[in-house]
């Protein structure tokens, strides 16, 4: 058996700690919750709700409405008019930063507050 080298051992330790960041951000670990949601539409509408509020809202997008559930300190999108439903499999999001949009029909939204982290690296 031979030893390790110096490349083997830096490769390692990268991936080890690219583990620990991924399991992070996976369980939420260091995110701060956020407090408002500002939901933005291509019909120049915006509006900015409270995630203590518990309330489920139709906003008109180019091509008709979609439903957002807010309550709970999450939002997510019910509903959309889309072709596949990317935004409504998106599920909750909660944390600051974080954001749902329905490119198609011109609708997002997101969480304001400060996100814990300055990037994320695929």
């Amino acid at each position: 058996m031979t030893r390790p080298t110096l490349s083997d051992i830096v490769l390692t330790a990268g991936l080890a700690a690219a583990g620990v960041v991924l399991l992070l951000m996976q369980s939420g670990g260091a995110a701060a919750p956020g407090g408002v949601a500002v939901i933005k539409s291509v019909n120049d509408t915006t509006r900015v709700v409270s995630l203590s509020d518990s309330l489920v809202l139709t906003v008109d997008g180019a091509l008709g409405e979609t439903r957002i559930r807010v309550g709970g300190g999450c939002i997510e999108f019910l509903s959309s008019p889309c072709p596949h439903k990317i935004c409504v499999g998106r599920g909750k999001v909660f944390r600051a930063g974080d954001y749902i949009v329905c490119v198609p029909n011109g609708v997002s939204a997101r969480i304001e507050g400060e996100s814990p982290f300055d990037a994320v690296v695929p």
